[in-house]
C-alpha cells in the first residue's frame, strides 16, 4: 500500500513543469562550422579542391592504361598524398565519373582514402562517394 502511495506522489512531482508556462527555446549559437569550410571525412575543403584538381587533370589515355598516378600537396594545410589509382567509371547520364585511391598525410596522421568524383553540368567536379581507411 505504501508503494502505491509513493508512486502516485512521485507521479505528481513529475508532472510539475520547472519552467512555468512560458518555455522559450534558447537559440544562442555557441559554435558552428561555417559552410565555406565544408568538411567531408574531416578533410579540409582546400585539400579536396587540390585532390580533385589532380584527379581531374589525368587524360583518358592515362586512365585507360593505368598510368594515372601522382602526388598532390596543399601548402595551406600541410596535407599531401599520393594517388595510386584513378579509373574511368561507366558514364551516368552524360556525366564523366572517376574512382580514385590516395594516401593522405595530415597533421592527424596518415590514412588511405578512396572515392568517386563526377563532372557536374557546369563542368566542375564533385565528390559522389568517399571512404576512409585505417590510419597507418
Amino acid at each position: 500500500m505504501f508503494v502505491i502511495a509513493a508512486c502516485c506522489s512521485l507521479g505528481a512531482c513529475a508532472s510539475i513543469g520547472f519552467g512555468g508556462t512560458n518555455m522559450d527555446i534558447d537559440e544562442t549559437t555557441t559554435g558552428s562550422i561555417g559552410s565555406d569550410r565544408g568538411l567531408l571525412g574531416g578533410i579540409d575543403q582546400s585539400d579536396w579542391q587540390i585532390l580533385l584538381a589532380k584527379i581531374s587533370s589525368f587524360d583518358k589515355e592515362a586512365l585507360q592504361t593505368g598510368s594515372a598516378k601522382g602526388d598532390w600537396d596543399n601548402p595551406e594545410t600541410g596535407s599531401k598524398g599520393h594517388i595510386t589509382q584513378v579509373k574511368l567509371l561507366p558514364a551516368l547520364i552524360d556525366s564523366e565519373c572517376r574512382s580514385f585511391k590516395s594516401s593522405m598525410h595530415r597533421v592527424t596522421g596518415v590514412e588511405n582514402i578512396q572515392g568517386e568524383i563526377c563532372r557536374v553540368p557546369n563542368g566542375d567536379w564533385q565528390i559522389t562517394g568517399f571512404a576512409s581507411g585505417t590510419t597507418a
